[in-house]
């Protein structure tokens, strides 16, 4: 996938007409330390500054209600449409699957399993790609 999204880069820079002098990374894959590193590399060279935001995933997001606001807020129209971002649906799902101890306290309301999580890099988890079918797993360090 990174050597897909450096290629787009590619083609961006290719097709614009003036220097780009920066580049913001942001979205979902942009979290990924991998990917900015690679970006980083490839591009330092033509663009002077590569930048990330904080959350990067959030990003897009806030924008898009940034300029819905906006668009409602002022008025903004195009040929008599308001400019609103109204749904997005995502091109995959993600879970996660957790291996219960015996000794966990969970509780159950004839649907769902609940347990007070603290999710980190240190625990016995599982995060699942249902699309890919790939699992992700971390083991704690001291097993």
């Amino acid at each position: 996938m990174p050597a897909k999204i450096i290629r787009l880069i590619h083609i961006q820079l290719l097709n614009n007409k003036e220097n780009c002098s920066i580049i913001f990374l942001t979205g979902d894959f942009c979290v990924s330390k991998y990917l900015q590193n690679r970006i980083k590399e490839e591009f330092s060279h033509q663009v002077n500054n590569i930048s990330v935001p904080a959350l990067p995933e959030v990003a897009v997001v806030r924008g898009a209600v940034i300029y819905g606001l906006s668009t409602i807020l002022y008025g903004t129209e195009f040929d008599g449409l308001k400019l609103v971002i109204s749904s997005r649906l995502l091109k995959f799902t993600y879970g996660i699957q957790y291996n219960w101890k015996s000794s966990d306290d969970l509780t159950h309301d004839g649907k769902n399993l609940y347990k007070n999580l603290v999710l980190n890099l240190r625990s016995d988890l599982n995060l699942v790609n249902k699309d890919q079918q790939s699992t992700l797993q971390y083991k704690e360090k001291n097993q």
